[in-house]
């Protein structure tokens, strides 16, 4: 018992400074930007999004990029909807509007990592930004990712936030808001340690120079999930192209939250069914990280023992995430109730234990 004990406090030690250091880190990250405009394409891939087809337009059409430098690639992947009509629609009254319809699976090639892969090869765009049919954009999202494309720049990843639909702000949403949240967080405070681990593709932008020098995805194509952050892990260790992580409010894109306990379960549930397939210092960390959550159960087991450990554990746990947060919440403009971190801190232990479990287990629907 008295090691578990030790193992704990160095643990709780471990995570607690490396909180303050990615806080560090974080608010010293100012990457460099330039004023270039080369040509863009930006892609998007849709499966049945006929709800969302024209709010994307009216999002990505008020671009304030050169129009003679930009067009819009769509990929109508197998939707059983009117998706591809209306896209179809769009791309008859705007030329720079290109649109794939892709009717078949691939057995050997993912859905989405497949159209993304189909409009990239036809892209006539130096840069290409990817997003999602549920985003929404400012007008300058395109200019102010593209301007993180200095030299030496391969891919810039943006934050992606919640859209709060929720008016009166309940703790489930806030809660919610901050969960997602991490996800940036992590990128941006791993990409100032120069060892980013982690994006969203809802946001996300690279050279197509860099995306065919490393084959597109490579031995990942055939992964369900994965066309952001596996992609950027091959950016990360089989080239020598950087990486940045656009830090301006107008580069957010913000996109909506599940909208029910099952769908939320099972997107949670694909973005950790691949954490076999980082790279072993991220397995590492992953795994202590677990395993820290796994000791305060525990203790709580053991609590009329170990109550003092608890407590401290938990108060510790709770003041590093809470200056961590306030570092992100200034550096991304993100808009939190900071009166909701200690209980999120507190959650959050059942949740990486359940979910990091869970995926083991249970299987996850895409799309359909």
């Amino acid at each position: 018992m008295y090691v578990i004990v030790v193992i704990f406090s160095l643990l709780l030690c471990g995570y607690f400074f490396s909180l303050i250091y990615f806080s560090i880190l974080v608010g010293k990250y100012n990457p460099k930007r330039n004023n270039d405009c080369p040509s863009l394409s930006i892609v998007v891939s849709l499966h049945n999004e006929e709800e969302n087809v024209n709010d994307l337009m009216k999002s990505l059409l008020e671009q304030k990029y050169p129009q003679n430098k930009l067009e819009y690639i769509f990929v109508n992947d197998r939707s059983s909807d009117k998706t591809g009509k209306i896209l179809d629609g769009y791309s008859e009254k705007n030329e720079k509007i290109k649109v794939i319809h892709i009717n078949d699976i691939h057995k050997n090639f993912a859905p989405k990592k497949r159209a993304i892969d189909r409009a990239i090869n036809i892209a006539s765009g130096e840069i290409i930004l990817l997003t999602d049919a549920d985003a929404r954009h400012s007008k300058s999202w395109a200019e102010v990712m593209v301007s993180y494309f200095t030299e030496n720049v391969g891919l810039v990843m943006g934050n992606v936030l919640y859209k709060s639909i929720n008016k009166s702000k309940k703790l489930v949403s806030k809660l919610l808001e901050l969960e997602f949240f991490s996800i940036s967080a992590i990128g941006i405070s791993t990409v100032a340690m120069k060892y980013p681990a982690t994006c969203i593709g809802t946001n996300m932008a690279i050279r197509k120079k860099v995306f065919e020098e490393l084959n597109g995805f490579g031995k990942y194509k055939n992964i369900q999930s994965g066309d952001d952050d596996l992609f950027m892990q091959r950016v990360r260790d089989e080239s020598s192209w950087k990486i940045e992580f656009a830090i301006k409010k107008d580069a957010t894109v913000f996109t909506f939250p599940p909208s029910s306990f099952k769908k939320f379960h099972n997107q949670r549930l694909r973005f950790s069914s691949k954490g076999f397939e980082y790279s072993f210092k991220i397995i590492a960390m992953l795994f202590l990280y677990y395993l820290f959550n796994s000791l305060f159960i525990f203790l709580f087991i053991f609590i009329s023992k170990y109550l003092i450990y608890l407590v401290v554990g938990i108060i510790v746990k709770i003041i590093g995430e809470y200056i961590y947060i306030c570092k992100l919440r200034t550096k991304l403009n993100f808009d939190i109730n900071l009166k909701i971190i200690p209980i999120a801190s507190v959650l959050h232990i059942f949740y990486v234990l359940y979910f990091g479990m869970a995926t083991q287990f249970q299987n996850y629907k895409w799309g359909e």
